[in-house]
């Protein structure tokens, strides 16, 4: 298991980052997708979600343009992903980087079809350790790790992922050993390969609902708040997830899913989509359609010092 550290670069460029603020003239406008619509299918088209992004109206939207009915099935988590994925269960599949990294590799995706006139990810986010030429994948947004926490007593609210081992603390931490084992190396601040062995109070926690502190992806722990209940951030880094449409190389439906994925990365849809989601654009042209308060969201978009400190799971 290894990991890269998420570059400055990367969230400098998403974010329209540079020296000098004042500009002559406006940045020219991004160009206008050129949405196909095609002719009435009687085939659905299957669309693979991750449980917690909710399609809400975007199934009915997605019929217009392809077509036909759109059917809209949910993974739990990677395995859950994968194996859907194997076993062509979809059309379009929104995947994490480490789902879409393994099917790769089983060479269970199939090439992108060409979508002509819309804007790209930023180039850092699609030229990653599993896609390095954005062959197989198109990113759409992306999340870090943080916690959910009920008000606890000043002495026992943890500050810092290394006071999560601290004894008698009711922690929930999700069951993915990889992702457990780069947590405790992110809390030791230490590179994975130097990183100790977790106390017993980290490898005996369970992911759980009810635990007074919940650790989880940020847009999940969001999307699902228990009253009084925080979300935090800590600093000295966190780990990302990327989130990112493919198609299984399985499926025939190749036409459609360049159609849908047209719509879906049209920075109007991307923008709404990664909003209702919880998660931070890839696309400049779409992060600058979100409102302002989710622009300012420390959470959504740390600041650069912390963000540079991130790392991928791999």
């Amino acid at each position: 298991m290894s990991f890269s550290l998420f570059s400055a670069l990367l969230f400098w460029a998403v974010l329209g980052g540079g020296c000098s603020r004042a500009q002559k003239s406006p940045p020219p406008a991004p160009p206008k997708p050129m949405v196909i619509h095609l002719p009435a299918s009687a085939s659905p088209f299957r669309l693979l979600l991750p449980e917690g992004q909710n399609p809400g109206e975007l199934p009915a939207q997605l019929e217009k343009v392809l077509g036909g009915k759109v059917e809209v099935a949910s993974y739990a988590d990677d395995a859950a992903a994968e194996k859907a994925v194997s076993e062509g269960a979809c059309d379009l599949a929104a995947l994490s980087d480490r789902a879409a990294a393994a099917l790769i590799a089983k060479k269970a995706l199939q090439p992108l079809p060409p979508v002509p006139g819309v804007p790209a990810p930023a180039p850092e986010f699609s030229h990653h350790y599993y896609d390095p030429a954005g062959t197989y994948t198109w990113p759409y947004g992306w999340s870090l790790l943080g916690w959910a926490a009920a008000p606890l007593p000043p002495a026992e609210m943890p500050r810092a992922w290394r006071d999560l081992a601290r004894p008698g603390l009711s922690l929930s931490l999700p069951a993915d050993p990889a992702l457990r084992a780069a947590l405790w190396a992110l809390a030791e601040g230490k590179p994975p390969a130097e990183a100790g062995a977790p106390p017993p109070s980290w490898k005996e926690a369970k992911e759980s609902a009810d635990a007074a502190v919940r650790v989880d992806f940020l847009w999940k722990l969001r999307g699902h708040l228990k009253e009084k209940e925080q979300v935090f951030l800590p600093p000295g880094g966190s780990l990302i997830a990327l989130y990112q449409w493919a198609v299984p190389a399985s499926s025939k439906e190749t036409e459609r899913a360049a159609a849908a994925l047209q719509f879906l990365a049209a920075p109007e849809n991307a923008a709404r989509i990664d909003q209702a989601w919880g998660v931070a654009a890839t696309q400049a042209s779409a992060h600058a359609l979100f409102s302002p308060a989710l622009q300012a969201d420390p959470l959504l978009y740390p600041g650069l010092p912390e963000r540079n400190l991130c790392r991928f799971v791999r």
